[in-house]
């Protein structure tokens, strides 16, 4: 038996020698056979991950729990969006959210109290989040408002959904939009 075909034999500089010398005929006729389909394969993850990426939603605040998120595509009313959180606590600044646009620029919100109306959808801020944290509502005044130009209104369908009902989201800005998220389930 000779020392190379013995896997346990120790690893001196003439076995590593004689190892690679029968391995790189293998390593060189696989790469004259396979380098196209592994540069094509390069090729298309470098351009996926140029324009899109995968998101993972934690919380119960969308019934989906994967989302393939298209960078920099425009988003309206009905669309999933993901975009970098600003809020400070309890999630890091630059964290990527994704929820439903409830509206967008120039949708009216009617707010009365903790009662928020957009494009005829109510929706009630909480006064407590899920961990008892006490929450404020978004900082629009009484009455009728009109969602300025480079805004919109993001929702969950949790009842406990942390979104545009609060201060702690409130409208979302463009310059904070990653782009358009497609739920995958």
């Amino acid at each position: 038996m000779s020392i190379s075909s013995n896997p346990r034999a120790r690893l001196t500089p003439a076995v590593l020698r004689q190892r690679c010398a029968s391995f790189a005929p293998l390593l060189l006729g696989h790469c004259k056979t396979h380098l196209p389909g592994w540069l094509f394969a390069g090729l298309a993850f470098y351009l996926f991950q140029a324009n899109y990426s995968i998101g993972y939603n934690a919380t119960p605040s969308l019934p989906f729990k994967l989302f393939l998120i298209h960078y920099h595509e425009p988003v309206s009313d009905g669309d999933y969006i993901a975009f970098r959180w600003q809020g400070g606590k309890p999630y890091p600044d630059g964290m990527v959210f994704a929820k439903r646009v409830a509206g967008t620029s120039g949708d009216t919100v009617f707010r009365e109290g903790r009662r928020f109306t957009v494009n005829g959808q109510a929706f009630i801020a909480k006064e407590y989040g899920m961990t008892g944290r006490p929450l404020n509502p978004a900082n629009l005044p009484e009455g009728r408002s009109v969602i300025p130009q480079g805004k919109h209104w993001v929702m969950g369908t949790h009842e406990f959904s942390l979104d545009s009902r609060y201060d702690l989201v409130g409208l979302v800005g463009q310059e904070n939009v990653v782009g358009r998220a497609y739920p995958i389930f």
